[in-house]
Order: structure tokens, then sequence, then C-alpha cells
């Protein structure tokens, strides 16, 4: 009677710790997914740089962080560490005031020491012409895998149909210190034109701004599917001069 007992006693135990054991082993494999790979989101300008203004008023600093903080929730859900240059709206040198150069140096800190696999600036663009419009990513100089990072992204948002127009895959001016200064693969994505009535209309809207960032995210996703998970090393660089707004 005592050995049935025990028996049934080691039987429970025994189902007790095997439901244990599968549900926490999900839960570690989920965490160690989400460290695998780290992108750094940047929303371009902040604070007193409110860059590109719409003639209704819209200020590009605060669709750039708008889109920023959506593309950031979207990679957290599928498993991406994800680093903001900013998160509200200020710039990113914590001093007082705007200083242009100590704002572009603190970017570019923050993308060269994340240890990051790819480095996403948002930003809107703008024009003379009321007639330009359009989505386009530029790829950076500073790391030669930066074209491959810019590819899947505009072919995803090409696939999405939802901007007006999709311009080609260019590289950045070299004069713009961020994109020739951050060492890991990086983009600017210039998400289409305030000048336009037609792109600031669906700018301003919650439901492109999700569809926009829907393809990013997987676009970036693309990327990081065809990259082993590691810190891209750094290259040597020490940029002297400054000449741009980005």
């Amino acid at each position: 009677m005592k050995k049935s007992r025990f028996g049934r006693f080691f039987g429970v135990l025994t189902a007790l710790l095997w439901i244990t054991a599968v549900a926490i082993i999900p839960l570690t494999t989920g965490e160690a997914e989400v460290t695998e790979y780290t992108v750094v989101v940047d929303a371009g300008h902040g604070g007193t740089d409110g860059g590109a203004v719409a003639e209704d008023g819209t200020i590009e600093k605060d669709l750039n962080l708008s889109i920023a903080l959506r593309l950031q929730k979207k990679l957290e859900e599928r498993g991406v560490r994800v680093i903001m240059t900013r998160t509200e709206d200020d710039d990113t040198d914590g001093l007082s005031g705007f200083h242009k150069r100590k704002d572009l140096e603190a970017r570019t800190k923050i993308g060269n020491e994340s240890g990051a696999q790819a480095y996403v600036s948002i930003h809107i663009n703008a024009s003379k012409s009321y007639k330009d419009q359009g989505f386009q990513v530029w790829y950076g100089t500073g790391s030669d895998k930066s074209e491959s990072l810019a590819t899947p992204i505009c072919n995803r948002v090409r696939n999405a149909e939802i901007c007006s127009r999709i311009r080609a895959v260019k590289k950045v001016p070299n004069t713009l210190y961020i994109f020739r200064s951050v060492t890991v693969p990086s983009v600017l994505i210039e998400c289409g034109f305030l000048s336009n009535a037609t792109d600031l209309y669906r700018l301003k809207q919650e439901s492109f701004q999700n569809a926009l960032c829907d393809a990013l995210c997987d676009g970036i996703l693309d990327y990081l599917s065809g990259i082993k998970a590691e810190t891209i090393p750094s290259e040597t660089k020490n940029p002297s001069a400054v000449n741009e707004n980005r």
C-alpha cells in the first residue's frame, strides 16, 4: 500500500517537472532571439532643429519621431533589439541649446558603439518644386554593406504599393557626416516630400505610417536574415568637418 502511494506521488512529481520544463524552454529561447540582432533607429532632427516644414506647418522632426517609434515597436515585436537615438522632441548631444556638429557626432557615436548590424535614419524630404514626390533610400559610405541593407528595404516598400513613387536607391553624398562616419551598415530613408500635397497627406495618416513601418521592418529583417549575428567591426575614421544638415 505504501509503495503504491509513493509510486503515485513520484508519477505526479515527474509530470509536474516535465510541464515546468516545457514551459521554461520557449521563454529561454525567445529571450536569446531578442538579443541576436541590434538595429539603431535614428529619428532625424529634434528639439530646436525642426528640419523641413510643410506649408500647413507640419514639421519634419515630429513625423520623423512618430515613424521611428512605430518602427521600433514593430522591430521589437519581431525579436530585434532596438537602440533609439532619441525618443522625444530633443536633440541628442545632451547640451543646453542646439549645436549641430555635437548632435551629429552624438548620433554617430551611438551607431558606432552600439554593436548593431544596421543603422536606420528616418527623414522626410522637401523640394522647391511641389511636383517632386516619393520614397527613397540612400545608403551610407562608412560600410561596404550599406547598399545590401538599402536594397531590400526599397524592394519591400515598392512591393507594398503604398507610396506615390519609389525613387532609385542611391549612395549618400560624402558631405553627409553621419553616413560616412557610422561604420555599421547605414541607410538614410526619405519617407516622402513635405512639399508635395499627396505625400504630406499620406505621411500624416496613422494607417500609412503603420503600413510603411511594416514594409521597413520586413526589409530590415530581409537584410538581417542574410548575415551572421555578430558585431560589425568598426573601421578607423576621423572626419574633421561637418558640411551638411543630416
